[in-house]
């Protein structure tokens, strides 16, 4: 009988993409992005309102994330990975800042949102939301060539993954209390709940101009 205790685990995390796979991958950014350029000039367009559009989406991106994430920090328990940790941390990120951005939104809770009148802190959260999961993409890409010098115990890989959702809890309610604080000193994203602040609508311009 072969000896294959030795022999290394081939895991899904560890297979490096093909060349279709990584065109693939190119010609959907590119129609992503295409999408984008196309409806720029249709951001200041109002469209009839629906209370229950907002929760309902929230809900199926918070589902969405936060099963990945225990995908991921399950696969970090077996195989160790500070990569998949990072990555796992930005799928719970993403998933639990939704909260506060979702109990923020006026007309889904409350009349002013359930965390007071605080008109540009939804602007702020999208966009925080927004940069923190590409950094922990780009910290899975940074660290995913490392391999670990010596074989953990799993008690080290659990307290790896309880200590990134305490910290990760801890960051958001963060966040959230310093942008609630601060309101009044953030720069304008909206000037009321119809109309973009004149720097938001030159960069969408701008946006728009140089895609063409």
């Amino acid at each position: 009988m072969p000896d294959t205790a030795n022999e290394p685990t081939i895991w899904l995390s560890d297979i490096p993409a093909t060349d279709l796979q990584r065109r693939r991958c190119l010609t959907l950014m590119a129609i992503m992005l295409a999408a984008f350029v196309a409806v720029v000039p249709f951001a200041t367009v109002r469209l009839p309102g629906n209370s229950g559009f907002i929760p309902i989406v929230q809900a199926i991106l918070f589902i969405a994330d936060l099963i990945t994430a225990v995908l991921i920090y399950s696969m970090h328990f077996v195989v160790h990975s500070r990569a998949l940790l990072v990555l796992a941390s930005g799928y719970l990120f993403s998933a639990i800042f939704l909260i506060p951005h979702t109990l923020t939104f006026p007309n889904v809770f409350a009349s002013e949102g359930l965390l007071g009148p605080a008109l540009q802190i939804t602007g702020w959260l999208y966009v925080i939301s927004h940069f923190a999961f590409p950094a922990s993409v780009i910290g899975y890409v940074a660290l995913s060539d490392r391999i670990a010098s010596e074989k953990k115990p799993q008690s080290f890989a659990l307290s790896g993954i309880i200590c990134s959702v305490a910290i990760v809890i801890a960051l958001v309610c963060s966040i959230t209390w310093a942008l609630l604080a601060a309101e009044a000193q953030l720069p304008r994203i909206f000037l009321d709940r119809r109309t973009f602040a004149p720097l938001v609508l030159m960069s969408l311009f701008s946006t728009h101009l140089y895609a063409e």
